[in-house]
């Protein structure tokens, strides 16, 4: 029995120890670094009376457990895939002691690893949910094609979707204001289809609802919609929140209320000569001020998009209304072309 419990201390203080260094390394979150420390330190410290017991049971090259192999039991995929093993790990081997510490002849308390129990399913779900945004916000590259449903939902609109995708842009945001909710909802879904077999990202402009119920992998706000916390307490976890700014003065406050990306535009002027503007310096204040992903737009085209990306810019966004109806897809294809020959040198 002691082997037995020892064993399954021993999975929750390293279980809780990678989930630890995760949320300290990777998630830069010092509040849940600590209280995942705290865990692990609470479980030794709580039963230190039955401690010296465990360790003095522990007969590890006799253990036939050793012997077991399962298949694949070593690989894993991503962060991901270790966040959710690990928690799985602690939750299962929590509920063992829970089980066995119930035994009168066991001197452990049952309720604290039921606690603890319940605090790593949350804990497991938070983790989870904010490492699949940082995946999102990683794809937040190359060139974002922003599409206007009301001037396109009737003009061969899957059709041109697609010739998007080809073309090569990793990320499409859809925006409305006159089309009803239900045609917008329709064209969300479809396209967001369309986006997954293309491993493109689906972002909505500024409705909530659609993107939620389109399954898009985030949703783009302006300065008239609702706050970003508000948004944040509405929106699935794992959905990320991009947030339209217009100088460097926004950009702690976005951050701190929960932006994935930042938009800034826009960098040129479309009647302009295209030379450098105040949307350029504006853009490398932010880019050198945030660490967040930045997305650049307007005035965005083949003879500019180099100091734009020199700037900082991780995403060149444009939108295909002033792009000629018949020449869209090249005209992505030569903007794809240009970042990707910047991203080479």
């Amino acid at each position: 029995m002691l082997r037995l419990i020892d064993a399954n201390m021993d999975r929750i203080r390293e279980g809780l120890r990678v989930l630890e260094d995760i949320a300290r390394f990777i998630l830069n979150d010092a509040s849940l670094s600590e209280s995942l420390k705290k865990m692990r330190h609470n479980i030794t410290e709580e039963n230190s009376q039955i401690q010296m017991q465990l360790l003095l049971s522990r007969e590890a090259e006799s253990d036939v457990g050793v012997f077991l192999k399962i298949n694949n039991g070593t690989k894993r995929e991503d962060l991901l895939d270790i966040t959710i093993a690990n928690a799985r790990r602690v939750e299962e081997a929590l509920r063992v002691v829970e089980e066995f510490a119930k035994l009168p002849d066991i001197d452990l308390n049952y309720e604290s690893f039921q606690k603890a129990r319940f605090s790593v399913y949350q804990i497991e779900q938070d983790m989870v949910a904010r490492l699949s945004r940082q995946n999102i916000r990683e794809k937040i590259t190359g060139l974002c094609v922003i599409i206007d449903l009301d001037v396109w939902y009737n003009r061969n609109l899957i059709e041109m979707v697609e010739g998007i995708i080809r073309s090569g842009t990793g990320v499409i945001r859809l925006k409305a204001k006159e089309l009803p909710l239900q045609e917008i909802l329709d064209a969300s879904q479809k396209i967001k289809l369309i986006c997954n077999s293309g491993d493109v990202l689906l972002i909505i402009t500024n409705y909530t609802d659609i993107a939620i119920l389109s399954n898009a992998d985030g949703i783009h706000l302006e300065h008239d919609d609702l706050s970003l916390p508000d948004i944040r307490h509405i929106l699935p976890q794992d959905k990320i929140i991009g947030y339209s700014i217009t100088n460097v003065n926004q950009v702690r406050k976005a951050e701190r209320d929960g932006a994935d990306y930042l938009s800034i535009g826009p960098i040129y002027d479309a009647l302009s000569e295209k030379k450098k503007t105040p949307g350029l310096r504006r853009l490398r204040q932010i880019t050198q001020k945030s660490n967040l992903p930045i997305i650049a737009t307007g005035g965005i085209d083949t003879s500019n998009i180099i100091n734009v990306v020199k700037e900082g810019a991780r995403c060149c966004e444009i939108d295909i209304s002033v792009i000629e109806p018949g020449n869209i897809e090249n005209s992505i294809c030569e903007l794809v072309a240009s970042l990707t020959s910047i991203s080479n040198n």
